[in-house]
């Protein structure tokens, strides 16, 4: 009965803190979960444990059940050919939780609870072995207290509840722990059901109670070392890309954040200090912005990609597909025009119409040392013609990034074409200010999947979720004068580039304050994240499709042999505008780069517009070259040439550390177990001679034993004299007493009786049961040591 009860107190520990924990986890993450719901998922989990582990049989019976499940699911999903299809969900689910950590994505509502039931089965798992099967509270201790520390570092907000209930059960737990090892008598002899839960319960009610007063009043600053050296290996782990390969699929892994001009990775925002390294080699018939990553989700706080769809282009043409570029074309750009202002037909008999208002050239990009699945195109792509690792085919999502599959490459070299429209002739203007929404529906109706985008693009790209209400007001007190689309989008660019200042020092952003609106309404200062943010968000807040792109500009002078040098501090935020028959426009509300849109006035803009930043910078914006810029170019290939041997050589000398450490590790562990087996080899034989040698040889191992236990022979002690010193210390060891054990060996040694085999078998038994002893009384980590290193039993 008390067995029982216990079973019964010890499950419902288990089950509270597997609740605590999960809860307080996805409540961090902001899941929204339902606590009974959270409850239910870890009871479930420990119901079935509980009758898996009954006995044996039942622990067979259902790991039968459950190969037999997996095998035929398994081989349906072959039959079916849906193994791709698994394949897909879950490295969409691993990505998405992965991503949602770091801040790169908005809650999903399905991953979310597939999250919960998977971390309350882990939990309660856990739970189940530590609590129920074994009392092991310190395991669960050690875990709640990393959960506790690491969401403090995190800056995770902490389900007080939730936590309580935790400690409240490692309390109990450990009251238990101290009662049975301190007071193991008084819990023998006591029949009642666990009254150590009578004090155990309110002593740990009234800690809990005090911590939580408590909790508001103490106030812990990080200290600086520690807060360095946590963030130094969070970049560590980052520059380790150690989820690359895993992640490359779901879009471009191209970030501000990696060239500097995002300090902190999950927020914008903050000074930032230039890097100025060479990182791509561009050759390009127009002076274009390069697009790496394109986000659509605001947070408040930070942009994010929503897409989880992506689509794989084995062909060279891109616009054989839906993509970004077809809402460019020939055929959408004439049929939109020409359905909608029929004035126009007479003009596109005499002018073609499109081929002045769009621009085609080539572009040829190399990677300078630059890791990175991403493909940077400039405008709309519409033609891979080649690249260095003759790879089948690209990538692209429902964000309109490219990027190649494969192993990221550090030296990706490729070209292809491009269409971008021509913003400086009065005719582009004049087509644009009579684009209005919806004006390409009679296209729409030709294919099915140009309606899906269109209509896609409409949606994604219009949210407002977490824009403040007087950014979208500012946004229609700045565009009530204007009619047309475009020149709504102007105004707000022309209203950002001249009352905000450009700097690169603007500090950071106050802790909960909106991003954007501290920026218009406070700031008034800062660079190229800034204003495109706050851009992007009062466009979309008047109806307007707007998204944020991060890439790079090209520098306003290429430099020898034509040839573009782009370097970090060249990376860029900027806006794209839909307009309908033109696609996406690109938009500069960023001061010093909407002075470099006018080739003529960059020159003596520049160093004003980007007043207090230093030279280098400006050298770089606008491509200057110095009086031994050849030289520079040289020093520049040969530290490139000079990282990349050492980046192999680097790679090469960590593999052979490895191998020797491995190797070490492998002899170590060799040499531990044939000390082992020779141990064992030595028992074996004991059990093969004949009974007295046996018990002769067994003996000196025993009183060895018996030394751990501070039970040593004295110099001049007869055996029996010792063994009746410390009959009393090995009592309850075996049905032998230790004086029966020396009187065996005695006899052996002393005598020609005869002896039998059942004697050393009982000195073989208790010998066995002082080292089982010794497993308790000694620590884990001596008795291993004592064991498998210096063989002492």
């Amino acid at each position: 009965m008390r067995k029982n009860m216990e079973l019964l107190i010890y499950n419902i520990f288990a089950v509270l803190f597997s609740w605590s924990m999960v809860f307080s986890i996805t409540d961090s993450m902001l899941f929204g979960n339902d606590p009974a719901a959270v409850f239910l998922y870890c009871a479930a989990a420990l119901l079935v444990l509980n009758l898996l582990f009954i006995n044996w049989i039942t622990l067979l019976t259902g790991g039968i059940i459950s190969f037999i499940a997996t095998l035929s699911y398994g081989y349906w999903m072959v039959k079916m050919q849906r193994v791709p299809w698994l394949f897909r969900q879950v490295r969409d689910f691993g990505t998405w939780v992965y991503d949602y950590i770091m801040g790169y994505q908005y809650l999903n509502d399905v991953y979310s609870i597939w999250f919960t039931i998977i971390m309350a089965i882990a939990i309660t798992a856990t739970a189940f072995f530590i609590m129920v099967k074994r009392n092991r509270y310190r395991i669960a201790l050690l875990g709640g207290t990393i959960y506790l520390v690491t969401s403090f570092y995190m800056g995770r907000e902490i389900n007080k509840p939730a936590m309580m209930v935790g400690i409240f059960v490692l309390i109990c737990l450990y009251s238990r722990d101290v009662l049975v090892n301190k007071y193991s008598d008084l819990y023998k002899r006591n029949n009642n059901n666990n009254p150590y839960l009578l004090w155990a319960m309110p002593l740990a009610a009234i800690i809990l109670f005090i911590s939580y007063l408590l909790s508001d009043v103490i106030y812990y600053e990080r200290p600086y070392w520690l807060d360095k050296g946590i963030n130094s290996f969070s970049e560590w782990i980052e520059e380790q890309d150690l989820l690359g390969e895993f992640r490359q699929l779901q879009g471009s892994d191209f970030s501000l954040v990696s060239t500097g001009f995002q300090p902190d990775k999950t927020i914008l925002g903050g000074d930032i200090k230039l890097d100025h390294r060479l990182v791509l080699k561009v050759k390009a018939d127009h002076r274009v912005y390069l697009k790496g990553s394109i986000k659509d989700y605001y947070t408040g706080y930070s942009w994010i990609s929503t897409n989880l769809q992506e689509f794989s282009i084995s062909d060279n043409n891109i616009e054989d597909y839906v993509t970004d570029g077809y809402f460019s074309s020939r055929t959408f750009h004439n049929i939109v025009y020409r359905t909608r202002h029929g004035d126009f037909r007479v003009l596109s008999n005499t002018l073609n119409i499109y081929d002045s208002v769009f621009l085609t050239g080539r572009a040829e990009v190399e990677h300078i040392n630059f890791k990175t699945n991403t493909l940077f195109h400039a405008g709309n792509l519409i033609e891979i013609e080649e690249d260095k690792y003759n790879k089948e085919y690209i990538i692209t999502n429902s964000n309109a990034e490219f990027y190649f599959p494969g192993k990221q490459k550090s030296d990706n070299r490729y070209r292809y074409r491009y269409r971008m429209v021509n913003m400086n002739i009065p005719l582009t203007e004049t087509l644009l200010k009579r684009s209005s929404q919806y004006i390409a529906n009679p296209s729409l109706i030709i294919d099915p999947n140009v309606r899906g985008r269109y209509l896609e693009i409409q949606q994604r790209y219009t949210n407002v979720d977490n824009i403040t209400e007087r950014v979208a007001q500012l946004a229609r007190e700045i565009t009530q004068g204007y009619n047309s689309r475009y020149e709504k989008v102007k105004a707000i660019e022309q209203y950002l580039s001249n009352n905000f200042s450009y700097t690169l020092t603007p500090g950071p952003v106050p802790k909960g304050r909106d991003f954007a609106d501290y920026f218009l309404f406070d700031l008034k200062k800062g660079y190229c994240t800034y204003f495109a943010t706050a851009m992007t968000l009062m466009v979309r807040s008047i109806g307007i499709p707007a998204r944020y792109v991060e890439g790079y500009v090209l520098p306003l002078r290429p430099g020898a042999d034509n040839v573009y040098y782009v370097t970090n501090d060249l990376s860029h935020a900027w806006v794209e505008v839909f307009f309908d028959g033109f696609g996406w426009i690109s938009f500069e509300p960023t001061p010093p780069f909407q002075a470099m849109l006018r080739d003529e006035e960059a020159q003596s803009l520049l160093p004003s517009s980007v007043e207090g930043e230093n030279e280098q910078y400006i050298d770089s914006l606008l491509g200057t070259e110095s009086p031994d810029s050849e030289a520079q170019s040289e020093e520049t290939e040969t530290a490139v040439d000079a990282r990349e041997i050492f980046i192999k050589n680097g790679y090469t000398i960590l593999i052979l550390f490895l191998i020797l450490i491995a190797s070490l590790i492998g002899v170590g562990v060799l040499f531990i177990i044939i000390r082992r087996l020779m141990f064992l080899s030595r028992l074996r034989n004991i059990r093969r001679m004949d009974a007295r040698a046996g018990i002769l040889e067994i003996y000196p191992m025993l009183l060895r034993v018996a030394s751990f236990y501070g039970c040593e022979l004295n110099p001049g002690e007869t055996p029996l004299e010792y063994a009746q010193r410390v009959n009393e210390r090995f009592k309850g060891f075996s049905p032998d007493s230790f004086r029966d054990i020396t009187e065996i060996y005695v006899k052996a040694k002393y005598s020609r009786e005869e002896m039998v085999s059942h004697d050393k078998e009982r000195m073989i038994s208790f010998y066995n049961s002082m080292v089982a002893g010794l497993r308790d009384r000694l620590n884990k980590i001596l008795f291993c040591y004592l064991r498998y290193m210096k063989q002492a039993f």
